[in-house]
């Protein structure tokens, strides 16, 4: 919000809901990074707040409501563009009007609203006298919500209640749809890289070729040490082993929520490097790891000036041979190509929820969607379809004098 203020009824609707604290963020301070937010279940704005967004906190925003929050835009400012709202629903709006009828009776602090006009993909959530004063549609795993009213105009009712109340079945199907997907941790971790072996080889045939003579002895043992230090690490490095993707479509890239198994062997917290800064660790089945954002790197470039830039890391806790297992949060900015050679594949009925039964395309993974190293020999994609197959709810209808649900 621009005002930072959260007026009493509204806060009390919260309330009522939540048992979670409510917190009120100014456009300015809002953090343009997915970590923050990855654990938001709803988010209210004004429609001339999310116009004073820049275009980074606009698309962090969308990969919230992508990734499972709730949005819910309010209109009654009559303030923001009719464009700005049609990036996160198929929603146009109208003229103002003065209120009057079923909806005075029950928003007795509004005076006015805008005249919404639902698209294809979405619906109306509440009607009063027949018109639509809350919409709703779909955006990834979560929902968006516009109302023709301020949002400070809210009081606690049913009708309230009904638009500030968070959905977050899709997100909770399909992260425990992967947890039952993913195999359990049982498969032994390779520890040794491929280049001991070769070291250990080669000592044995060094002493066949320098055949008891010492100065080939020396040489071949010099090559022998050079090698092992231009090739240090013994250990198999921090690598994605195993992994499940669902890359769920959002502009011209998409969310993905991964669950991945690291081979991960060194002692105590360190820090691992990711590929992309737009990563949120949504949980981790082992203790000790935490997600750290913006470090600045400071280096000098060819022309010997500083080079800034912002970085994330994993820092892992762990002791020598423990398999790691996260689930977590990315941006990719394409989705992979189709694997033709593998057949479509469904959600399961279990564990129930909006997406059962929706049909998900395999893809070909690509290491660079991966926040860290991997080979893909255990990797597994799928594109979700854009929408659920869940059928649109049935608006709560008013009428002057009475209430009518179909």
């Amino acid at each position: 919000q621009n005002s930072n203020q959260l007026k009493w009824p509204l806060r009390s609707a919260l309330k009522k809901i939540y048992d979670e604290p409510i917190h009120s963020v100014k456009s300015g301070d809002f953090l343009p990074v997915l970590s923050a937010w990855a654990r938001t279940e709803l988010f209210l704005t004004s429609l001339k707040a999310l116009s004073d967004l820049s275009e980074e906190q606009q698309f962090v925003l969308k990969m919230m409501v992508t990734a499972g929050t709730t949005l819910v835009i309010g209109t009654g400012d009559v303030e923001g563009s009719d464009e700005l709202l049609q990036r996160f629903t198929p929603v146009s709006l109208g003229e103002v009007k003065s209120t009057g009828g079923a909806l005075l009776e029950q928003l007795p602090r509004v005076s006015s609203y805008r005249a919404l006009f639902p698209r294809s993909g979405a619906y109306p959530l509440i009607n009063t006298d027949g018109e639509p004063i809350a919409v709703e549609s779909q955006l990834g795993l979560g929902r968006v919500r516009v109302l023709a009213v301020r949002l400070n105009e809210l009081t606690t009712s049913e009708a309230a209640e009904l638009v500030l109340q968070s959905d977050l079945r899709s997100r909770r199907q399909l992260e425990e749809w992967l947890d039952l997907a993913m195999p359990p941790l049982t498969e032994s971790p390779r520890l040794l890289s491929d280049q001991v072996w070769i070291l250990l080889l080669m000592i044995p045939l060094l002493f066949i070729a320098a055949r008891g003579r010492s100065r080939y002895l020396l040489v071949g043992g010099g090559i022998w040490i050079t090698l092992a230090l231009i090739r240090p690490p013994l250990f198999v490095p921090t690598s994605i082993r195993r992994a499940h993707l669902l890359y769920i479509p959002m502009d011209s890239g998409a969310v993905v929520i991964g669950q991945a198994d690291l081979n991960s062997f060194g002692r105590g917290g360190r820090p691992e490097h990711l590929n992309t800064p737009d990563v949120a660790l949504i949980s981790t089945e082992t203790e000790g790891a935490c997600l750290i954002h913006g470090l600045q790197s400071t280096s000098l470039d060819l022309r010997g000036q500083d080079d800034q830039s912002q970085e994330s890391w994993w820092v892992i806790t762990s002791d020598l041979g423990e398999r790691q297992r996260f689930k977590y949060i990315a941006y990719a900015p394409s989705i992979p190509r189709p694997n033709e050679h593998a057949p479509l594949e469904e959600i399961s009925s279990w564990p129930a929820g909006p997406w059962s039964g929706a049909s998900i395309e395999p893809l070909s993974p690509l290491t660079e969607d991966l926040p860290l190293p991997s080979d893909l020999s255990g990797i597994k994609a799928w594109r979700l379809p854009t929408l659920a197959p869940e059928v649109a709810p049935q608006p709560l209808l008013y009428y002057r004098g009475q209430e009518v649900t179909e």
